[in-house]
């Protein structure tokens, strides 16, 4: 076996380019892990909007029951029956 000596050249190089991928696969890491709190927020947001759209559909029977169908106009507080 033949042992031989890398240039100090070719030694930068090596070492910079395992320090290049070390970065990329830190910013990967990082990245996922933003993603993964992205993908946390988004799911209670999707949760929120669910509940809000339930507490609309109750309030919505709930005046139909006591005015009957109709319109709402929210800006005047008024309620148009059909």
């Amino acid at each position: 076996m033949i042992k031989q000596q890398l240039t100090h050249e070719e030694k930068i190089l090596l070492k910079d380019i395992q320090q290049a991928y070390e970065n990329i696969m830190l910013e990967l890491g990082n990245t996922e892990m933003k993603l993964q709190i992205l993908n946390l927020k988004k799911n209670e947001l999707i949760k929120s909007i669910e509940q809000y759209q339930k507490n609309q559909e109750e309030i919505a029977k709930s005046l139909q029951s006591k005015y009957g169908e109709g319109s709402i106009d929210i800006d005047k507080g008024e309620i148009t029956i059909y």
